[in-house]
């Protein structure tokens, strides 16, 4: 059962009502079935990640980070919950590997194509524009 953010989501009555319900979809910011689990976790992972964006980001770093954990467990979620976060003073970019790759035929210059796409596809959508030898040289 596909659940919009603006949906009055009931309780199940019943197993078969739990299973439609079910879903290992990431869950944005907004929607309601979200439950922070900071305390179970020990952590706000998202403002966790803020943060250390914010002390990267002041000495002129870039940061990298991998997330890891169990299937459902709330990575890309959090993911989410920290490209809310950060939305206003970066232009966050996401995309699923799942569904932009071939995971059991998959080589790294694909993934470097596929971070161009995506970027490219962004920087449309805003209207931004990019140096044409830039263009150039990720066409090369």
């Amino acid at each position: 059962m596909n659940n919009t953010p603006n949906q009055v989501i009931t309780p199940a009555d019943n197993a078969r009502d739990a299973w439609r319900r079910l879903t290992l979809e990431p869950l944005r910011a907004v929607d309601p079935r979200y439950v922070d689990c900071s305390d179970a976790r020990g952590t706000n992972v998202a403002g966790k990640l803020y943060d250390t964006l914010d002390l990267y980001s002041a000495d002129g770093k870039c940061m990298h980070l991998l997330l890891t954990g169990y299937r459902g467990d709330g990575k890309t979620t959090e993911l989410f919950k920290f490209i809310d976060l950060i939305r206003n003073g970066y232009r966050p970019l996401y995309f699923n590997a799942e569904e932009e790759f071939d995971l059991l035929d998959f080589k790294f210059p694909d993934f470097l194509l596929g971070v161009a796409s995506a970027v490219f596809e962004r920087i449309e959508e805003q209207n931004l524009s990019l140096k044409k030898d830039l263009i150039d040289d990720v066409a090369n």
